[in-house]
């Protein structure tokens, strides 16, 4: 049975940004003056073609209108860039994903997440 009291706690932390890891500082120190805005634009358009397949291909009435958010996490679940149909999804899309780190990565279940694979989460 799930601890209600325990993911609340937890959602509150999942909120923040966690701190930078040693390799993160290392290569974004390497990052030449100007390449950062290239790769985030690359990233931006990846993410906004994405986000326009989702609402061409959805059959509900909110992903028709909009109502998603496509995003691109780091490997502690924090929100690197994403594409947003409604804004609001942007402040919270990091916390399902958080969620899956500590329950499947961290936590003590048998489901085996590999390197490549890829949740959607609702």
């Amino acid at each position: 049975m799930l601890d209600y009291a325990a993911i609340q706690i937890s959602m509150r932390e999942w909120i923040r940004t966690e701190p930078a890891t040693e390799k993160e500082i290392e290569y974004a120190a390497k990052i030449q003056p100007g390449m950062y805005e290239v790769y985030s634009n690359k990233l931006d358009v990846a993410l906004d073609e994405a986000r326009t397949v989702f609402v061409r291909t959805g059959v509900s009435a909110f992903l028709r209108s909009g109502d998603l958010v496509v995003g691109l996490h780091n490997a502690k679940g924090d929100l690197v860039s994403a594409s947003c149909g409604t804004y609001i999804h942007a402040a919270i899309a990091q916390l399902p994903i958080k969620y899956i780190i500590d329950l499947y990565i961290d936590g003590n279940s048998n489901v085996k997440v590999r390197p490549g694979d890829i949740f959607y989460t609702n």
